[in-house]
């Protein structure tokens, strides 16, 4: 074994995938670009700052990375790939400002801050709006900063440990919104008031629901008639005040009455230039229709239109959060029919 083979064996050890993938760019294999194509060189003429750093991080089983000298060139473990998503494998070995240009302005200023001034820095879960997955997406981070000294006392990269936290911050705030519901509809005693309400509540949480209306439908008059409105005027172009049974309407309310399915409705773009856009800087792109249902066969049922978070897919986890707030409306509905039939009595 020649020394050179000494060192990757050492340096890439116990790496796991990353590990691996790394030597493999020192044999040029596979296609890869070899590490003398990058500022960093060959490994075997790496600083012993950067030999350490980067046995600690590809060791480790939380999310890590190492950005080293001047160009910031990226260098990560496993468990970090996986929060890259699309953007591995081919953020390995490239200039940070090219890993995430979408954040770079909110990035630069902490990495200054290690860089110039030798300072460490911690951020608890601030919002980023991450591409990483073929389209922009809410994320929150928890992520320190920390200086690694080169082998001549200055600064040689910066090392990060971070926390994905996106889905505790978006399942905190969905709870928080359910139970606000449930809580301030519990003593609804009519319809109007339970949608009233309901509308209120929902704009708790302008990420999930930059906009919302709430239509009940009146089988007598055969048509759906609006009860309440989030976050959006009652009187915009985007909010009808009554749809016939028969008549088509851009939120497809008749469709949703007939199948008693969801229906989504995308390319907002195309009718819409001004609608609500909650906690964002831009309008929703999709809007979803979903069934109110009715408690019994004599009991009120309703439609729930909802303006979606632009940079959330609709995925399972999403459809199950408005489902249940549609759940909660429909049982203070009821609550509130079994109030006015006890009433009756």
């Amino acid at each position: 074994m020649t020394n050179e083979q000494a060192v990757l064996d050492q340096l890439f050890a116990g790496g796991g995938e990353m590990g691996a993938l790394m030597r493999a760019r020192f044999a040029c294999t596979e296609g890869n670009a070899d590490w003398s194509q990058t500022s960093l060189g060959l490994p075997e003429h790496w600083s012993q700052s950067l030999k350490t750093a980067l046995r600690i991080v590809l060791t480790s089983r939380q999310p890590m990375f190492i950005w080293w000298g001047e160009d910031l060139i990226n260098l990560y473990n496993d468990a970090y790939s996986c929060f890259l998503q699309n953007k591995h494998p081919a953020a390995l070995g490239l200039p940070a400002s090219r890993v995430w240009p979408e954040l770079w302005d909110q990035l630069e200023p902490r990495i200054e801050s290690v860089i110039r001034k030798n300072e460490g820095t911690f951020d608890e879960a601030p919002l980023f709006i991450m591409l990483r997955k073929g389209y922009l997406e809410e994320t929150y981070v928890t992520f320190s900063y920390s200086p690694i000294p080169d082998d001549r006392g200055g600064t040689g990269g910066i090392f990060c440990a971070c926390t994905d936290d996106t889905q505790r911050i978006v399942g905190e705030r969905q709870l928080a919104l359910l139970q606000e519901l449930a809580a301030r509809t519990a003593d609804a005693r009519t319809f109007d008031e339970v949608c009233t309400l309901s509308a209120s509540c929902l704009e708790t949480n302008p990420y999930d629901l930059p906009f919302a209306m709430i239509y009940l439908i009146e089988p007598e008059q055969q048509q759906i008639v609006l009860a309440g409105a989030s976050s959006i005027d009652r009187d915009h172009p985007a909010v009808p005040q009554a749809v016939a049974f028969d008549d088509d309407s851009v939120w497809q309310l008749a469709d949703v009455v007939r199948t008693q399915k969801a229906c989504l409705i995308k390319d907002l773009e195309a009718s819409f230039d001004n609608l609500p856009t909650g906690a964002w800087q831009q309008m929703p792109h999709q809007v979803v229709s979903i069934p109110i249902a009715a408690s019994g066969q004599t009991g009120k049922a309703g439609i729930l239109v909802v303006g979606l978070n632009p940079f959330r897919l609709f995925d399972g986890n999403y459809r199950g959060f408005i489902d249940l707030v549609a759940g909660q409306i429909s049982a203070s509905i009821a609550n509130a029919e079994a109030y006015e039939a006890e009433r009756k009595r």
